[in-house]
């Protein structure tokens, strides 16, 4: 892997720094620790640092400006969501300049080769091809052979199609379509499941885990919960272009939390399509203040988590799976679950967490063994796996 991601590397001895420290800054940082590659620095704009403390990931944090006199010149690996951003970098004759795509490191020169690959991709849409972030779905796409099947000008919407004839509508927020079948963060649990299960599927989405997971001919039934109006409309365009999976899944149009009633619900403006929240507190410690000066505040129905689930028979003999990502309210329902013995019934929850493991592994740790955990975008989010202890499967 080492060798794998360094091939276009002009020179190892050189300082490796990443510019960005935003989630593919992080998961840039992801890579290249498992590489075993000391970053030295990360480098981000001043704004940003003045915002921040002096370090990230553990390493030093500088402004653009402080980091061209400590390191003149280096390895900068460009970790933007829009690479379009590399190219307003000013001082790249002293820096050899890479980006990460999702394979491995390329000098800055092969943007423009790329891009011409990615209009060749997306049939040359004009205005689907001036978004900016769209590189990485085209590199998510490329890397799992999803087809891109068509653009409606009018909606934004994107359709795709996966290997497995499985038909996708995205926009240009694509991010949890990417996480879930391009990056197959969830493929680990099917390493444990050779027979029949449920899913319980607690943040639905546009309903991507659901049709993930109800692609598998073990999975028997999906129960999935989602709250937001704006994202059941995807969910719900998303099934019907897939009416055979459509009849293994259920979609429940409230949250799931530790109580019954409405509570607030705290939406960005900026139309992404996974950080909504009840929690204000996750908000303002993943937001910028600028982003947080965007939020808007709906009510949304809630459920007890326990209570919902007792009320659902799924088929006798299937294994019961949590899968679980609401943005901070994982602590609330898996605590519920575990003080109502509900939590014991299940033989594997995967998922993610914002606020540490920690706290998962305090709720869930008598009952469950971690098997996987991945850091993602900061150093309190993961994607995880807990598997039943004593199960033998």
């Amino acid at each position: 892997m080492k060798n794998f991601i360094l091939t276009d590397i002009q020179d190892l001895s050189l300082p490796f720094i990443i510019y960005g420290a935003g989630m593919y800054g992080q998961h840039i940082f992801n890579i290249l620790s498992k590489a075993e590659i000391e970053i030295h620095a990360v480098c981000v704009d001043d704004e940003f640092f003045q915002a921040n403390s002096n370090t990230w990931n553990g390493v030093p944090m500088y402004s653009k400006e402080s980091i061209q006199q400590k390191f003149p010149t280096c390895n900068l690996i460009v970790g933007f969501y829009s690479l379009h951003q590399a190219k307003k970098i000013v001082w790249t004759d002293a820096h050899p300049v890479y980006f990460f795509d999702e394979s491995r490191l390329r000098p800055l020169a092969q943007l423009d080769t790329l891009q011409a690959d990615m209009g060749d991709f997306f049939n040359h849409e004009p205005n689907l091809l001036s978004k900016q972030n769209l590189i990485h779905l085209y590199l998510g796409c490329k890397k799992k052979s999803i087809a891109f099947s068509n653009y409606d000008d009018a909606t934004g919407e994107i359709q795709l199609t996966t290997p497995n004839g499985t038909k996708l509508i995205t926009n240009i927020y694509f991010g949890i379509l990417k996480e879930i079948f391009c990056d197959e963060v969830y493929s680990h649990c099917k390493d444990y499941l050779s027979d029949d299960y449920v899913v319980f599927d607690i943040g639905a989405n546009r309903g991507y885990s659901a049709l993930y997971f109800a692609e598998d001919e073990h999975c028997k039934e999906v129960f999935s919960f989602e709250p937001t109006t704006s994202t059941l409309a995807f969910l719900h365009k998303n099934l019907a272009l897939n009416p055979e999976l459509k009849k293994k899944i259920s979609v429940f149009e409230y949250g799931l939390s530790n109580c019954n009633g409405e509570v607030t619900f705290y939406i960005p403006n900026d139309g992404t399509d996974g950080v909504n929240s009840t929690e204000l507190g996750f908000i303002n410690s993943y937001y910028s203040t600028e982003r947080r000066s965007s939020i808007t505040e709906t009510k949304i129905t809630v459920k007890n988590a326990a209570e919902v689930i007792a009320s659902i028979s799924p088929p006798r003999h299937t294994r019961k799976i949590i899968k679980i990502d609401i943005e901070g309210g994982e602590y609330k329902v898996l605590k519920n679950l575990k003080n109502t013995n509900t939590l014991s019934q299940f033989h594997m929850i995967i998922g993610e967490c914002h606020n540490g493991m920690d706290g998962i592994m305090e709720i869930c740790g008598e009952d469950f063994d971690l098997v996987h955990c991945i850091k993602e975008n900061t150093e309190a989010t993961a994607i995880f796996l807990l598997l039943k202890k004593r199960i033998i499967l």
